[in-house]
């Protein structure tokens, strides 16, 4: 049974970075049932020996707190608890839980699913963590397992840095990036493959020390040279070297900014530690000398994008231009909203949108820094426990490291350790620990690391420094493994079968444009899902759309309370279930949920939109304008659409020219609109007004926008406005040579000849090979 775990082992250490990172669902899910079962496996062999030698694995009681502490956060209570447990959750379902359903009980969590969700990974992690330790207690099984780690890894960058120069926009060249994303290597994301990278080559470069072979120097040269290449271990040190230079220049090419710094910073690390600790203080030259030759490699394939790459993180005007800052300054006011119990692990992607105020595209899933993120979901509490856990296991380790005198030990210790340490700085800058596989491998670093400062590599001894623990700890670990092993089974196998059945978040409409046995199977389906899936919300809401359809009013209104209770600060599911309430006999409570929707997503325009609407249909245009001026202003470019909806409701020119917000392409895109009505009139005083904001705007400025109103200008023979918006131009783009020679021939139709002579000369001092100018000025002084 032993050899089978070590074989489930060493294939989870092997497949979850190969399973693009193990960032989908089905990778995810192989992790997490082979590390669970694993250990359940485990347990159970060691259960059914005569003298089972469990061994104290550090850390354990605050782990297991950590995971208990994480299954509290689902529990549901009553309002007058959670008030006190958790104020700021109390006061967020204030409007959103409880305005749907005024009786229900809330949980911390404001996702549920998701926090349980977190709970199995977090819990395949720790029995990965224990399983390290109690494996890795024996030499045999320490010994090759790092073998097989630093081999692995090695091929793995090799195979990066082919991939790289061969790229056909496919990881392993069959696979297409179906969201986006900067791979390398086998990773969805190049910032996460160095971020693994970074974690094992600290103990490649720790083994390529320790493999130094050692010679006698008091011989001639031609017995130095023969002794050289004799030794047995002049090999293995000449390919760790090799491949320590391999690892390290493969995440320079992955060009990630966190994933170069941690590297640099954990080798000066690991050249410290071994300095100042290790009999051989000379050692720290060789990691010197690793850096140095990945320098030169690293310049061998070019420092330019490298460079480029840093430099990006200054916008045009010397400030930081970095989208992390954003999400960082967003989570600081989440933190002093919960800052006790946080709002359920995994919640972010969830919570964050209430709290957004960058207009970035995309969504925001991750805080970018895996602290913030850990006290934003679990507040206070999860901080204190999860670092009580890493102290306890450093304290643990390094009290078995002190009275180690074993080389091999001493130089494995210190790359475990460096590689944790890597980790802890990338995630400063990154979700690096949120990535199924890195999280792995930084648990296996952390049991290593016990492993290290306690398992005996000399034969003739004890195998370890360890403690057995068969009396407390086989007893009481094998029941709680072996339930949450059955939950995960339960919970998975629900999932799966509700996925299989139909796709959760049905759109509100779509059973609307399905025929009637169409939509009957619709809500079947979703129920039969929702039965097999009870945590996920996408599947009473497509019930919900499916019953609305079918002008079951009632019955629509109570799946979309299900749905809100599931997943209390969806914004569409608030809105949705405010629409249906509105119109099904629950019209005081639907101005509420409406604006709760907009709040819990503040940055999205769809949910000003929509509430916009509903008061237009209501007759309050004067409410409507000020939502409508937001909507635009998140989405100007859309501005063509809101003018037709307006136009289509019989709003006037003047009404629809009070929702434009103070910025230039709502105005250039609504006089276009003018224009082509022929209102020419106010399509010139709107294309003067898309003037006059342009330099108001933050951000790159470019020409277009100008070039837009003076196209207009000069079509209608309007050349004084013309030549008002090109001098603008001129102005906020003074060395723009294209902008001077438009200008210029502005001033020719004008019959300005001397100013346009001007301008061309202006345009060539920018631009001496601007043939066009030369023409220009050629003709003009003939």
């Amino acid at each position: 049974m032993n050899c089978y775990v070590f074989r489930i082992f060493i294939f989870l250490l092997i497949f979850s970075p190969l399973a693009f990172g193990t960032v989908e669902p089905w990778s995810l899910g192989v992790m997490e049932f082979l590390s669970l079962l694993s250990l359940a496996l485990f347990l159970y062999w060691k259960r059914r020996e005569r003298e089972p030698s469990l061994y104290d694995a550090p850390g354990l009681v605050p782990l297991s707190l950590f995971l208990v502490y994480v299954l509290l956060q689902l529990v549901p209570l009553p309002p007058g608890v959670l008030r006190i447990v958790s104020p700021g959750t109390y006061a967020l379902y204030k409007e959103t839980l409880w305005a749907a359903d005024p009786l229900a009980w809330g949980s911390v969590s404001i996702q549920k699913k998701a926090t349980l969700s977190e709970f199995f990974r977090l819990a395949s992690y720790g029995a990965f963590y224990i399983l390290t330790v109690q494996l890795l207690a024996k030499k045999e099984l320490l010994k090759k397992t790092v073998g097989i780690v630093a081999v692995f890894s090695a091929a793995l960058a090799f195979f990066g840095i082919v991939q790289h120069f061969l790229w056909n926009n496919k990881i392993y060249w069959i696979r297409e990036l179906t969201m986006g994303g900067g791979p390398f290597g086998p990773y969805v994301n190049r910032n996460h493959y160095a971020g693994f990278i970074d974690m094992v080559l600290p103990l490649v470069v720790c083994l390529f020390i320790y493999y130094r072979p050692r010679y006698f120097f008091n011989v001639s040269l031609r017995d130095r040279a023969v002794e050289v290449f004799s030794n047995p271990r002049t090999n293995q040190h000449v390919l760790l070297g090799f491949s320590a230079v391999l690892l390290a220049t493969s995440v320079f090419l992955s060009l990630s900014k966190g994933g170069i710094i941690s590297l640099c910073l954990s080798m000066v690390f690991l050249a410290g530690m071994i300095r100042n600790k290790a009999k051989e203080g000379k050692g720290w030259i060789l990691v010197a000398f690793i850096l140095t030759i990945v320098f030169y490699s690293a310049g061998w394939f070019g420092w330019d994008k490298i460079f480029s790459r840093f430099a990006a993180l200054r916008d045009v005007q010397g400030g930081i231009a970095e989208l992390r800052l954003g999400i960082w300054r967003d989570s600081l006011g989440l933190l002093k909203d919960f800052p006790v119990t946080g709002t359920g692990l995994g919640s972010y992607l969830r919570i964050y949108p209430r709290y957004r105020s960058i207009s970035a595209e995309g969504i925001v899933d991750h805080a970018h820094n895996d602290y913030l993120e850990l006290i934003s979901e679990g507040g206070g509490v999860a901080v204190l426990l999860f670092g009580w856990f890493v102290a306890a296991v450093f304290h643990g380790a390094y009290k078995g490291f002190r009275r180690r005198r074993d080389r091999y030990a001493v130089f494995l210790f210190f790359g475990a350790v460096s590689g944790i340490v890597s980790m802890l700085i990338h995630s400063l800058t990154d979700f690096n620990l949120h990535i199924g596989a890195n999280g792995l491998y930084f648990f296996f670093l952390l049991g290593l690391a016990v492993s290290a400062a306690n398992t005996r590599t000399r034969d003739g001894l004890n195998d370890t420094f360890l403690e057995k623990a068969r009396s407390r700890m086989s007893k009481w670990l094998i029941c709680p493994a072996a339930v949450v092993f059955i939950m995960y089974a339960a919970f998975g196998a629900g999932a799966v079968a509700a996925r299989f059945s139909m796709l959760p978040g049905r759109g509100m409409d779509e059973g609307l444009q399905m025929s009637a046995g169409e939509r009957v199977r619709l809500r079947n389906t979703a129920c039969r899902a929702s039965v097999c899936d009870p945590m996920e919300a996408g599947y009473p809401y497509a019930a919900a759309a499916a019953e609305w359809a079918m002008a079951h009013m009632q019955e629509a209104v109570e799946q979309s309370v299900k749905a809100v209770r599931l997943d209390p600060v969806n914004a569409e599911y608030l809105q949705v279930l405010g629409l249906r309430l509105a119109k099904s006999g629950g019209a005081d409570r639907a101005p509420g949920l409406l604006l709760s929707g907009i709040r819990c997503d503040r940055m999205n325009p769809g949910m000003y939109r929509r509430y916009a609407l509903w008061l237009i249909a209501k007759g309050d245009k004067e409410r409507a304008v000020e939502y409508l001026r937001t909507a635009v202003a998140l989405e100007p470019l859309k501005t063509r659409k809101y003018v037709t909806s307006l136009v289509l409701y019989g709003w006037t020119d003047n009404e629809i020219r009070g929702i434009l917000p103070d910025m230039a392409k709502p105005h250039l895109l609504f006089a276009d609109y003018l224009d082509k009505t022929r209102r020419e009139e106010m399509a010139a005083e709107e294309y003067r007004n898309a003037v006059d904001y342009i330099k108001r705007e933050k951000g790159s400025l470019t020409s277009s926008p100008y070039y837009q109103a003076y196209g207009f200008f000069i079509k209608k023979g309007m050349y004084d406005d013309a030549l008002t918006v090109m001098r603008r131009a001129e102005e906020a783009l003074p060395n723009d040579a294209g902008v001077r020679v438009t200008l210029a021939e502005t001033y020719e139709k004008a019959g300005i000849f001397y100013r346009a002579v001007e301008e061309y000369e202006k345009a060539l001092v920018l631009d001496p090979g601007n043939d066009r100018a030369r023409k220009k000025l050629d003709a003009l002084k003939q």
